[in-house]
């Protein structure tokens, strides 16, 4: 009989997004954070942040390198919160070592490492989660819920936007460590809610515009990654999505859907009505507000699916089932980003399924010409 005692988890990982993580996590019925590592500073990487996150957060153990991690028999589960880089390495080697894996968009950066992550948590009989959290969103599960209800007709017409003004830390614009730049980052959100929202029907045609508007400045040794991209998706059977994602925003950030059927129209905004309105002359910096106006979520957590996706992992996890957002999600967004990048640099529409020249590890890298 599957335990009913919460999946332990441990983090590989100590930026923005591990805090997020393990702030979920606190939320959560079905899991708990019992150990973070760092990836090791003599092996590359950063300055090691995650003694002290584990610290704030109360977990007990911590290790400066992931790979004692992944030996520790209280590790039920390997989170995987670092630069995309690195996503291929430790979700292989936790795979290997028996455990089950989270692994934060996006899965990987090549094909390749994408088959070798769905394989080996096949043949081990292991999950492979992909933290896609807006398929888990109040808001966006509502308006899926209402139109698999007929709300709306039959939905043809999917409109997408996820955007802001550019991202946290350095890494993701190093095209080394990001393997591209705003497609990569805000891009697989939009196109993963896309897939969902059309029922992971597969897409046919990709056809891409990216550019670079804002950060030229922000170029590394290894080039320039793109800060803007417009996507244009074309699915089996019907339906088309239009998606814009970027780093070019300025005065705060756009999550919104609008989803156009045969008998009506939705529209979705996941973060400006919140239902609260706030001016504030000094701000409140805990809570990521600026002074001036804005609209706090009562709960931002629950309000962006945090909770609710690594519940749905964890119970997946104990009643050896499937996730709703898994490694083959995550694969198949990554092979659409691989036909973007292909697409702008090639100026044409790109058919599915589309696999890069054999070896290919970096979509930016692999189309950089002319950038």
């Amino acid at each position: 009989m599957p335990s009913s005692d919460p999946v332990r988890i441990g983090l590989v990982g100590s930026g923005m997004i591990a805090g997020t993580h393990l702030a979920a996590l606190q939320l959560c019925q079905h899991a708990k954070a019992v150990a973070l590592a760092d990836y090791g500073r003599d092996r590359g990487g950063r300055v090691p942040r995650g003694a002290a996150l584990a610290a704030e957060r109360g977990v007990v153990r911590y290790h400066s390198d992931y790979r004692p991690l992944l030996q520790d028999p209280e590790v039920e589960v390997v989170l995987v919160a670092l630069p995309n880089a690195l996503h291929a390495e430790v979700t292989l080697a936790a795979l290997e070592a028996g455990k089950h894996v989270i692994v934060e968009k996006p899965l990987c950066l090549s094909l390749e490492d994408a088959d070798r992550i769905v394989d080996l948590a096949q043949k081990r009989g292991l999950v492979a989660a992909y933290a896609e959290e807006l398929c888990y969103v109040p808001k966006f599960t509502r308006a899926k819920s209402l139109i698999e209800q007929g709300a709306i007709g039959a939905l043809f017409l999917l409109k997408q936007r996820e955007i802001h003004a550019g991202p946290y830390s350095d890494w993701f614009f190093d095209p080394h460590l990001g393997g591209g730049g705003a497609l990569m980052d805000m891009g697989c959100h939009a196109i993963e809610y896309a897939r969902w929202m059309f029922g992971k029907r597969p897409v046919r045609k990709v056809t891409a515009q990216l550019e670079t508007f804002v950060h030229h400045h922000r170029r590394t040794p290894s080039g320039l990654v793109d800060d803007h991209c417009l996507l244009h998706l074309v699915f089996e059977g019907g339906g088309v999505a239009v998606l814009e994602a970027g780093w070019t925003l300025k005065g705060g950030m756009d999550s919104t859907a609008e989803l156009q059927g045969t008998e009506g129209v939705l529209h979705v905004d996941l973060l400006k009505n919140t239902g609260l309105r706030l001016y504030s002359e000094r701000g409140l910096a805990p809570q990521d507000l600026s002074p001036g106006w804005s609209t706090p979520d009562h709960d931002s957590l629950w309000q962006n699916g945090y909770p609710q996706e690594l519940d749905d992992f964890a119970l997946a996890i104990r009643s050896g089932g499937t996730p709703r957002e898994n490694a083959a999600d995550g694969r198949a967004v990554l092979e659409i980003i691989w036909a973007a990048y292909a697409s702008a640099q090639q100026g044409r529409t790109i058919e599915l399924p589309y696999r890069p020249e054999a070896g290919a590890q970096n979509p930016v890298l692999a189309f950089a010409e002319g950038r």
